[in-house]
């Protein structure tokens, strides 16, 4: 069973696309949801070097979230917010598909000043 850590010092920005965002102009979503994907493909790159990238064809996450302070970290708004993550790692080909497939996930929000901001996730393939 192969295994994958990956450890990123940033969060999703959860005021940007995540659950307790006000709705606005569409337009402006889509473009904050766009840098938010574009975030998370470069910081993937940067974290586990050029391709080729290890490949998943199924795999369950779990995702260690470390925030600051516990304002609106629920799991239901982490788990909005990390949807352009989740597409980054489409982008760059390390699992099929994002949908329940191919990609199960745990999502941990925790409240831990002297680490935030920090994200780890840990994959395993199934």
């Amino acid at each position: 069973m192969n295994t994958l850590t990956m450890t990123l010092h940033a969060l999703p920005d959860l005021e940007a696309v995540g659950g307790n965002v006000r709705p606005g102009h569409y337009m402006q979503e889509h473009r904050n949801f766009k840098a938010e994907k574009a975030k998370w493909y470069y910081l993937i790159r940067e974290e586990l070097g050029p391709p080729p990238m290890p490949r998943f064809e199924k795999a369950h996450a779990e995702v260690w979230l470390y925030f600051k302070e516990r304002r609106n970290r629920d799991q239901d708004n982490c788990t909005i917010a990390l949807k352009p993550f989740f597409d980054a790692l489409v982008a760059w080909d390390m699992i099929p598909d994002d949908d329940d497939k191919h990609l199960t996930y745990m999502i941990h929000p925790l409240v831990v000043p002297m680490l935030a901001p920090k994200m780890v996730v840990v994959f395993t393939e199934v």
